[in-house]
């Protein structure tokens, strides 16, 4: 098992392999902070978390690092749902291949991060129970496609099979340029889909809006 590990103003650099390698193939891993670090990987993933071999990862926080990668800066797998309570919080997530690479987890929040600079910002291959709000992709917003609602943006691409109300409000301004110790409230009336449009017409709806509020704690 891996828990109770404080990993606090560190860098991990790794080549060919994970920079952070959170995968047990015996025992569980939990109760893990990886904060204000800088994690980058040449040839491989930078944080991994993969419960593929059926323990259970739970509580885990990722928050306040620089993270970057040539495959998936931060990886997330799971192949029976068995990853819960992850936090992946107020990160600059860029220049890798991916930026954020979801595959069947429950409980994945991805919450008011500068995802910049990647090939992909966020991929989803699998619909999973993940929270993707308030992130930051280029002042214009993301571009690509979530199960058939576009993305108009030019920043970062999100591909995901989970719908595009997973990753709306987005910010259009970089998390570091938000107060802090304050309410952030996060809405545009161009940041949500229309829930009465057609199934891959995914036209915006300009009278309501989906709200993020949260407040950045230094």
């Amino acid at each position: 098992a891996i828990a109770d590990l404080d990993m606090t103003n560190n860098t991990f650099e790794a080549a060919d392999i994970a920079a952070v390698n959170l995968a047990q193939s015996n025992g569980n891993v939990e109760d893990i902070l990886l904060n204000d670090s800088t994690v980058r990987a040449t040839n491989g993933d930078g944080i991994v978390i993969d419960d593929s071999n059926g323990q259970n990862t739970r509580d885990v926080k990722i928050e306040d690092n620089t993270i970057t990668a040539s495959d998936a800066a931060v990886s997330l797998q799971s192949d029976d749902g068995g990853t819960t309570s992850i936090d992946i919080v107020r990160n600059d997530i860029v220049d890798s291949t991916t930026g954020v690479l979801v595959d069947d987890t429950d409980g994945a929040n991805v919450n008011f991060n500068d995802i910049t600079g990647n090939d992909v910002g966020i991929e989803d291959n699998d619909g999973a129970d993940l929270t993707a709000l308030a992130n930051y992709y280029g002042d214009s917003g993301p571009s690509g496609e979530a199960s058939g609602d576009e993305f108009f943006g030019t920043g970062d691409e999100i591909d995901a099979d989970s719908g595009g109300d997973t990753f709306t409000p987005y910010l259009t301004q970089p998390v570091d340029e938000l107060p802090r110790d304050e309410y952030v409230v996060v809405t545009d009336p161009r940041n949500v889909f229309d829930s009465d449009a057609s199934p891959g017409t995914a036209y915006f709806d300009t009278t309501n809006g989906r709200i993020a509020v949260a407040v950045l704690d230094d």
